[in-house]
């Protein structure tokens, strides 16, 4: 099991503060388990049952995820806003993001959940949102503090700069995709809270480790020797 509190939070460059609080590691966990395919149906049951929707009260978000995760009404309690309404996007970008799937897939369907015209790219609007609620999903499930809407306005402006290769103010996949899995602070943030790094950042982490600890002996060796 997974323990969120013996992690230090990076904090994606000051847009994410505090550290993860009141973490269910029983729900964190069952979430992992939950294969990518059986997210993927449930996201074409509403798209089919619940056109132009965003917002579900309880129970239709009972139908639409009990079958796929047992512990259902304590996310739901996570997730529920104050009229009593859940914002399907952040329900599906945390089961996006923490089913049991290899990562570029996972991110392929974060993807063309945000891609409403269904053309391959999207926007600044469409990448807003995509990044408000990821976040905002993320940061309910693990108790940390939701960032304003002018810090992800902020790091969206910053994104789409950083990811616009072609500067036609559209983002395709690959794009995506490239920044995502090359950002140092995404990558900060993906392996501090959800157990996922690309390999150059494992190994970066891996030399640090090695040098703190080489850092460390020396120091130890040294202590008490005349001067």
């Amino acid at each position: 099991t997974w323990d969120y509190n013996r992690v230090k939070l990076e904090n994606m460059g000051g847009y994410i503060t505090g550290k993860p609080s009141n973490v269910d590691y029983v729900l964190v966990e069952e979430l992992r388990r939950i294969p990518l395919l059986s997210v993927t149906n449930v996201l074409e049951y509403f798209e089919d049952n619940y056109p132009e929707t965003y917002k579900v009260p309880m129970d239709v978000y009972e139908k639409l995820f009990s079958d796929i995760l047992v512990r259902w009404e304590i996310l739901g309690k996570k997730l529920v806003d104050k009229d009593g309404n859940i914002d399907v996007y952040e329900a599906f970008s945390v089961f996006f993001t923490f089913s049991d799937g290899l990562f570029e897939p996972k991110v392929k369907e974060l993807f063309k959940l945000f891609d409403f015209d269904g053309s391959g790219e999207i926007d600044f609007a469409e990448l807003f949102l995509a990044l408000q609620s990821t976040i905002n999903g993320i940061c309910k499930l693990l108790g940390l503090a939701i960032p304003s809407l002018s810090n992800i306005r902020a790091l969206s402006l910053k994104a789409i700069k950083i990811i616009d290769a072609d500067e036609n103010d559209y983002i395709d996949f690959d794009e995506f995709y490239d920044w995502i899995f090359n950002d140092e602070e995404i990558q900060e943030f993906l392996a501090a809270n959800l157990q996922y790094q690309n390999r150059s950042h494992a190994l970066k982490l891996y030399h640090q480790c090695s040098d703190n600890y080489i850092k460390n002996f020396y120091q130890g060796m040294n202590k008490g020797k005349p001067t």
